[in-house]
């Protein structure tokens, strides 16, 4: 073999190799484009008090309270919501919501 032919074997190679990295950055952005249109939910931290109604009988809390760090149990809410945004590019549909309430006082 004769240097010219070692240096087009290495250039040959060097351009495969350039060409099959090339190969991956496409894909890798390929794939990142399709998960920047997954949408993506966020819930907004909500502070609420739950009181029993005092005409009421028994003691079940039943009326929910909106707290806010400027007032305390202002708002008083007819239905306890959580609010979600999407803060992804694509539509949120068929959403599956688990909660669970965990008692820190035992």
């Amino acid at each position: 073999m004769t240097i010219d032919q070692i240096i087009a074997l290495v250039a040959s190679v060097g351009a495969c190799l350039s060409a099959i990295a090339a190969f991956l950055v496409i894909h890798q952005v390929s794939k990142q484009s399709k998960n920047s249109y997954r949408p993506e939910l966020a819930v907004s931290q909500t502070k609420f008090q739950c009181i029993s109604n005092p005409l009421a009988k028994g003691n079940i809390p039943d009326t929910w309270l909106n707290c806010t760090d400027e007032e305390e149990s202002q708002n008083v809410l007819s239905l306890f919501a959580v609010p979600l945004h999407n803060v992804g590019l694509g539509a949120a549909k068929s959403l599956n919501l688990k909660w669970s309430f965990q008692s820190f006082y035992n």
